[in-house]
């Protein structure tokens, strides 16, 4: 039994990991481009002090 248990800690530990340790995704939170992912920007709006990551190619279409 014991043995279960340290393999789920560290399935957990892992997958935690994973999640926090990578670059920012769609919809997360960011203070500058650098903390989104590749080919992907951060969003500010005016006034606020940390935006959202988004798509390079969404701001394409916001002047259509």
């Amino acid at each position: 039994m014991p043995a279960i248990r340290i393999f789920l800690i560290g399935l957990f530990l892992s997958i935690f990991a994973v999640a926090c340790g990578g670059e920012g995704l769609e919809g997360d939170h960011c203070d500058s481009d650098s903390e989104c992912a590749e080919g992907m920007h951060c969003h500010i709006d005016d006034g606020e002090d940390h935006g959202e990551c988004e798509a390079e190619d969404e701001d394409d279409h916001d002047d259509e």
